[in-house]
């Protein structure tokens, strides 16, 4: 049996379009918009739908330029944990079973293909290995990336032509950097990260035992989605014990091993990739406008308690795709509309996010910072700073709603015959004060 539609036959009874510009919004509007996060405010203009009406917003259009990086604070996070070695040295944490702990970030920025991502994870990985490993009678031990599989091409040979010190960068690697070493994404691989790392004494020539037992790199779910970058296992365990964080676990995102005392093996599970979100969200504050989300989508907390439900009201408007240099989004077929269940719309806030509610590359509960990371130093001091780029800088949007007033019903109203006007004093007197005619006859002189 076919089914009748709630709303049926829809007519638009006014529209317009809404134009938004969020480049300083700041100076133009209130002092407390960002490029990426506003409130406009209609005032005189406000919004309104009548008796059987409501107000649908519809993008049309969206753009903005991709001023933030593909690795950024919420997808370049790793835990080192270790056991053995210079039990001593730590960069964060201790605890009494001897088990040493950091939390390490690798650079913020554009990675031009899973080699470039592969190499500095290596770098990363091997400078806490140099700074762990026993101490070297001469003087503190060095580390060599000698080999890469699967990101760089088989024979490789200037991998292992580089002593990793605590100053050491990609740039050190010019030679194996070369496009006729490294692999793309069009090329054959299984893309499964695989390095080994070996530990020679000062000289740089000498096998040295580094001595560590165990060597863990978590990527933690509460720290972003490093995982899904390499190719590891997320790491979900709870890290709350009695209002404390737990560093004891040695659990591992990778499968890690010690083919000998002087070397180190680090395999990944899956395939890498260059980015972790391909997406950018266009969110607004009318909550109430219909949509439906997954539980996930709004949780920019993990690790927290299993929601009741799976899917929430959403207040997601539109997903936009990141491209090289644009986020753009042009309407083909009104795909991202909202129904507003009030009848007046005063205010509207739109704000920018990732596919988990996060404010994109910032600081979500301050906003602070730049939606590309920080400078200088970022990934040993992951601190916000005040850098405006939703001010001063250029992190805006702009973006084109088409507003539509829409009748769903005609609203039928109960009507009645309206009770007549009183009647005058000198006439209301007949029949009604002493109910028979000859007592209510007309006064004299009246």
């Amino acid at each position: 049996m076919a089914s009748t539609a709630r709303i049926g036959d829809q007519g638009v009874v006014n529209s317009f379009n809404l134009f938004v510009d969020t480049d300083r919004i700041n100076v133009t509007g209130a002092t407390q918009n960002r490029g990426d996060e506003t409130m406009l405010h209609f005032e005189g203009n406000s919004i309104m739908a009548g008796d059987g009406e409501l107000i649908r917003m519809t993008l049309i259009s969206f753009d903005m330029f991709n001023n933030f990086y593909t690795m950024d604070r919420y997808n370049s996070n790793l835990r080192f944990l270790h056991k053995g070695g210079r039990t001593n040295v730590y960069l964060q944490a201790t605890s009494t079973t001897g088990l040493g702990v950091a939390d390490l970030y690798m650079p913020f920025k554009n990675y031009g293909s899973l080699a470039d991502i592969g190499l500095e994870f290596a770098i990363l990985v091997a400078k806490q290995v140099a700074a762990r490993s026993l101490i070297d009678v001469d003087a503190s031990p060095k580390v060599k990336i000698t080999s890469m599989k699967n990101i760089y091409k088989e024979g490789s040979t200037a991998l292992s032509t580089v002593s990793i010190i605590s100053t050491t960068t990609s740039a050190d690697f010019a030679t194996a950097m070369d496009s006729g070493t490294r692999l793309t994404l069009g090329q054959t691989s299984n893309k499964l990260i695989d390095i080994t790392l070996d530990v020679y004494k000062a000289d740089g020539t000498t096998s040295h035992t580094h001595g560590i037992t165990q060597l863990a790199i978590q990527c933690v779910d509460s720290k972003g989605d490093s995982h899904l970058i390499l190719g590891a296992e997320r790491f979900d365990s709870p890290y709350i014990i009695d209002g404390m964080e737990s560093t004891d676990d040695i659990g591992n995102s990778f499968t890690v091993t010690f083919p000998t005392v002087s070397s180190i093996r680090i395999r990944g599970y899956f395939p890498m990739q260059l980015q972790s979100d391909p997406y950018v969200y266009l969110r607004c504050d009318l909550t109430q406008s219909g949509g439906l989300e997954t539980a996930g989508m709004s949780n920019s907390q993990f690790n927290t308690s299993s929601n009741v439900s799976d899917l929430i009201s959403s207040d997601i408007f539109a997903k936009i795709r990141r491209d090289t240099a644009f986020c753009t989004y042009n309407n083909t077929a009104d795909d991202y509309f909202i129904n507003i269940q009030q009848r007046k719309v005063s205010s509207l806030k739109l704000y920018l996010t990732d596919s988990k509610n996060r404010a994109i590359g910032q600081d979500t509960r301050v906003r602070t910072g730049t939606a590309a990371g920080w400078v200088e130093n970022e990934n040993t001091n992951p601190d916000p700073v005040s850098f405006g780029q939703d001010t001063l800088g250029n992190l805006s949007f702009t973006c084109v709603i088409r507003v539509d007033i829409i009748k769903t019903s005609q609203v039928t109203k109960l009507e009645t015959t309206p009770l007549p006007l009183p009647l005058p004093a000198r006439k209301a007197q007949q029949g009604v004060i002493f109910g028979l005619p000859d007592f209510g006859m007309a006064k004299i002189g009246v």
